[in-house]
Parts: C-alpha cells; sequence; structure tokens
C-alpha cells in the first residue's frame, strides 16, 4: 500500500518536471512542488552530480519517499534524515535540513528556542528526540483534554493531504488507511490513542477510516463496525465546527496551562457525570491529574477511570496497595517518577484516613 500512494506522488512529479535539463536554474523554472526543489538544492549541497535524467528520477523518487516517511512519522524521519547514524550534528546544519520540510514547524521551533537559550554550536539526537517527545506531549494534552472536531481534524490534515489533492475534497467522509494512523501515532507514542484505533472490531492496515469516525475515537465516543466500512450516516454538528483547512495552529500547541482548565467544565469533558462518581478525582488538582493520566494511564482517561473504580472496591491501603502494585508491573510504570509518588502518596494518606 505504502508503495502505491509513493509511486502515485512519483509519477505526479515526474509530470511536473515537465523538460528539465539541468540541476540548477532548469530546476528552479519547472512545475515540481517546493519541496522537491529544496529536496533537490539540499541534495546537491552534499554531493555534486552530472546532470541525467536517471539522476533526476532518484531525487523525485527520493524527496517523494522522504515526505512521505515525514508526513506519517515525523520524529524518526527527522532523527533519521538529518542525524543518521550520528550522534549530533552543528545546529547550522540541522536548521539548513529542516528547512526543506513544508510542515510540523512547531517541532523545528522548539528545537531552536532549546538551541538559543543554550546558545549552542552542535545539537545531539537524543536531545532533539526529546524535544520532538516533549511537543508531542504537549499536543497530545491538548487534543485528549478538550477534543474538537476542529482540532483532530487538523491533527491528522498532512495524512489526509497525502491521498486527497484539494482539502475540499476533504470531509467526514473521507479516510485514510488504518496503517496510516498507526505509524502517526506510535511514532508520537500516543499509545493510549493508537490502543482506542485498535479496538475497532476487524480494524487492520489496509482498513480505511473515515474522518467522523476518527473524530469519534479521539472524542472517546462509542464506535461501531459500520463508521468506517459503509456508514452513510451523516452528523451535521461536526460539519459545522470543521474548518476549511490548515494545519494544526500554534495556539493548538502550546503547553496547556490552569487557565485553559479553568475554561472546561471537569477534566472529564463530556464525562463529567462519571468524575463527579468517583471520589478519587476530588484529591488532586486538574494539573495533576493530567500528569498522572499521561504517566501511569497512557493518557487515556477511560484506563484512569476505571482503575480508580476498581480502587474505590478497597477499604483498606494494603488491598489497595496490592493492586497498584500488580498494575505497576503489568504495565512497566515507573515507581520512581515524582506523578507516581505523588498518586500513591495521596492514596496512602486517603485510605489511613478512612480505612474502616
Amino acid at each position: 500500500m505504502f508503495e502505491d500512494f509513493i509511486e502515485i506522488k512519483y509519477r505526479e512529479e515526474l509530470r511536473l518536471a515537465g523538460n528539465i535539463t539541468d540541476f540548477t536554474s532548469s530546476v528552479k523554472s519547472s512545475g515540481l512542488s517546493f519541496f522537491t526543489k529544496e529536496f533537490i538544492f539540499f541534495e546537491l549541497e552534499k554531493k555534486i552530480v552530472t546532470f541525467t535524467p536517471e539522476q533526476l528520477n532518484v531525487f523525485l523518487r527520493g524527496s517523494t519517499i522522504l515526505l512521505f516517511n515525514f508526513t506519517t512519522r515525523p520524529k524518526k524521519t527527522v532523527l533519521d534524515y538529518v542525524l543518521g547514524i550520528k550522534e549530533s550534528c552543528t545546529t547550522a546544519k540541522f536548521f539548513r535540513a529542516t528547512s526543506i520540510f513544508p510542515y510540523y514547524k512547531y517541532y523545528f521551533e522548539a528545537v531552536k528556542n532549546y538551541i538559543e537559550e543554550k546558545d549552542l554550536v552542535i545539537v545531539t539526537k537524543k536531545k532533539v528526540g526529546e524535544i520532538i517527545d516533549e511537543v508531542d506531549s504537549q499536543i497530545h494534552d491538548k487534543l485528549v483534554t478538550d477534543p474538537t472536531a476542529v482540532k483532530t481534524k487538523n491533527f491528522f490534515l498532512q495524512l489526509f493531504r497525502l491521498k486527497y489533492k484539494d482539502d475540499n475534497d476533504i470531509n467526514l467522509d473521507s479516510s485514510i488507511p488504518f496503517n496510516f494512523i498507526s505509524m502517526f501515532l506510535a511514532d508520537k507514542l500516543y499509545t493510549g490513542l493508537l490502543e482506542r484505533f485498535s479496538e475497532i472490531k476487524d480494524v487492520n492496515e489496509t482498513s480505511e477510516i473515515k474522518l467522523k469516525t476518527i473524530i469519534k475515537i479521539i472524542g472517546g465516543k462509542t464506535i461501531y463496525n459500520d463508521d468506517f466500512i459503509e456508514s452513510d450516516e451523516t452528523e451535521p454538528e461536526y460539519f459545522e465546527s470543521l474548518p476549511e483547512e490548515g494545519e494544526i495552529s500554534e495556539e493548538e500547541t502550546e503547553n496547556t496551562g490552569s487557565e485553559e482548565y479553568e475554561k472546561n467544565a471537569d477534566f472529564a469533558g463530556e464525562r463529567r457525570k462519571e468524575e463527579e462518581d468517583i471520589e478519587f478525582l476530588k484529591l488532586f488538582g486538574k494539573e495533576e491529574l493530567l500528569k498522572i493520566c499521561r504517566k501511569m494511564f497512557k493518557n487515556d482517561r477511560v484506563i484512569m477511570y476505571s482503575c480508580f473504580n476498581t480502587l474505590k472496591t478497597f477499604t483498606n491501603w494494603l488491598d489497595a496497595s496490592d493492586y497498584l502494585k500488580e498494575y505497576f508491573t503489568k504495565n512497566k510504570i515507573s515507581i520512581y517518577d515524582k506523578s507516581v509518588v505523588l498518586f500513591v502518596d495521596i492514596l496512602s494518606e486517603y485510605y489511613s484516613k478512612n480505612s474502616s
């Protein structure tokens, strides 16, 4: 399937190339996409090659594969393409290499801020990966704590653009293969969200998932098999809130602070009634809950609620701690993480006060 998409994009670039006769003015004046032009010029900076139709084809196919990989797995692609097997590179090389990419700019802005703050001339592969992970963590928190159709569409927009030439063709019934989604979420370490998609009955890597189904899954709604097979159901409330175009905005990627949570009625949003029934949630602040949810429950509040409901059945700390030990072991949770330590301390104090 990947090969089919790449082949289609490659042939589009081949058509746009027209009659290119050199790697300078002829490329600049051609109809090639901006990314492919930038890719060719950057590759030529690394190694000067003689123009041949065969070499042009190598560049066209290489740019197509790189952009596809960057769209579906941005972190892996940046680390592999810019640094490769090296553990570090100059900051100048990092910014020159990443300048060719047309979106997900917030990753590079975050790296730039770090480099300028530390006044660095060398940046390590490990640190770049950590910064990208932190940005993804912030985006995840913003996406799942207040899920909307707008945020969801913008978050997955570049994946849909791999399949649809015109943004006007992207609507609630538009679909993308599940393997696009799975690669995208796995690259960001969004295991909780990925598991939600995997729970769809009979879903496989080639299953086509509709945008309206993606919106439901991100929003924590019930999913039925016909949502992604042959559903003609329309949901006008989503159409009213979907934007016409645009990737996820700078506002959507900002770190969520206490002010944002005050705008939400509850941490659980539409699960307000369920939250009211879980006494343990009242023991923590909203920001503490977010950190606990991310560190212990894969950023999935459904899993967190289930754990809290189980803890509610215990009348003493001994039984509750045995349950937590088993949960920590099974899910490979670090008991030394600050959020986990806070969680355990508060619960221990709660049971000490309320044990029968």
